[in-house]
C-alpha cells in the first residue's frame, strides 16, 4: 500500500510540474519534388513542417536561383512579379509561424534573385511585439555574395518575417536551411482531473486506516 501511495504522489508532482518540452529542428524543403519556376506551381499552399508553417512562398528546386540552395535541391521562394500557374502573385515576403509552442535559436539562409538588396529577419511574440531584427546585404544571384545567413538569439518567438527592400514589382528571393528550437509544455491538467486524483488518494488512505482498525 505504501508503494502505491508513493507512486500516486510522484505522479501528481510530475503533472503539476508541467516540464518544458524542447526540440531542435531544421527545415530544408527537400522532402518534396518541386518544379523549377513559379509558373509551374499550380496554386499557392502553405508549407507545413513539424513545429512550423511557412506562408507567402512556394517550394522550388534551385534552378531558378542559379542552383544556390544551401541544402540541395529545394528552397522556399517568393516573388511579386512571377505569377503562379493560376496567375496569382505572391506578396513578396515570407512568414514562418511556430505551431508547437514558441521558437528560439532561429537562423536561416537567404538566396537572392534579381537585384542587389538588403534582407531582414524580424521575430515577433504572440502579441506582435518585435523581439529582434537583423539584416544582411546580398548581391544579385549572378554575382558572388548572393547567399547569406541571418540569425537571432531571442526566445519566445511566435512568428517571424523575411522581407527585402527590393522595389515593389521586382521582389525575387528565397530561404533555405531554417534552424530553430521549439519550446512547449505538457498539457495542463484540468481542475476536475486533479480533484479526481486527490479523491483517489484520500480513498486509498481511508481504506488503509479501515484495514488497520479491523
Amino acid at each position: 500500500m505504501r508503494r502505491i501511495l508513493v507512486m500516486i504522489g510522484l505522479s501528481l508532482c510530475v503533472i503539476l510540474a508541467a516540464p518544458s518540452l524542447m526540440r531542435a529542428d531544421q527545415v530544408n524543403f527537400d522532402n518534396v519534388v518541386a518544379p523549377a519556376d513559379f509558373v509551374q506551381v499550380p496554386s499557392y499552399n502553405p508549407f507545413v513542417a513539424p513545429g512550423i508553417t511557412f506562408t507567402n512562398g512556394v517550394v522550388l528546386n534551385d534552378t531558378h536561383f542559379g542552383s544556390a540552395s544551401t541544402t540541395s535541391p529545394n528552397l522556399y521562394a517568393t516573388t511579386d512579379f512571377h505569377p503562379l500557374g493560376d496567375l496569382t502573385l505572391l506578396p513578396g515576403f515570407i512568414v514562418g509561424t511556430f505551431t508547437s509552442g514558441t521558437g528560439s535559436g532561429l537562423s536561416l539562409d537567404v538566396i537572392n534573385g534579381f537585384g542587389a538588396a538588403d534582407f531582414t529577419l524580424t521575430a515577433y511574440d504572440a502579441a506582435n511585439n518585435i523581439l529582434g531584427v537583423t539584416s544582411i546585404f546580398l548581391n544579385d544571384f549572378t554575382f558572388p555574395g548572393s547567399v547569406g545567413s541571418l540569425s537571432l538569439g531571442v526566445s519566445g518567438i511566435d512568428h517571424f518575417t523575411v522581407t527585402t527592400d527590393q522595389a515593389g514589382g521586382f521582389i525575387d528571393f528565397a530561404i533555405d536551411s531554417v534552424n530553430f528550437t521549439t519550446t512547449g509544455t505538457t498539457p495542463t491538467p484540468e481542475p476536475g482531473s486533479l480533484a479526481m486524483l486527490g479523491a483517489g488518494l484520500l480513498g486509498l488512505l481511508g481504506y488503509k486506516r479501515s484495514r488497520k482498525q479491523a
